[in-house]
């Protein structure tokens, strides 16, 4: 999450800015594993509408093995 409220989505060390790159870096990666399995994580702070805007770029990709892994609110 950062600081203005905008969602920060990485994948591994790189920044997905614009979010549509992270199809762009999936999509090697599911052609050469094809059975690739993706787990997407959000912080607390993190809305579900982000984390659907994620899954749809994953999918994008290619990815059709996606989990979720989340923190509880406290």
């Amino acid at each position: 999450q950062a600081d203005k409220g905008a969602s920060v989505v990485k994948f591994g060390d790189k920044v997905c800015d614009p979010l549509e790159q992270l199809s762009e870096f999936v999509k090697p990666l599911k052609e050469a594993n094809p059975q690739l399995k993706m787990i997407i994580r959000g912080d607390s702070a993190t809305p579900a509408l982000e984390i659907q805007k994620v899954i749809d770029q994953v999918a994008t990709g290619g990815v059709d093995d996606i989990s979720i892994s989340g923190v509880n609110r406290r």
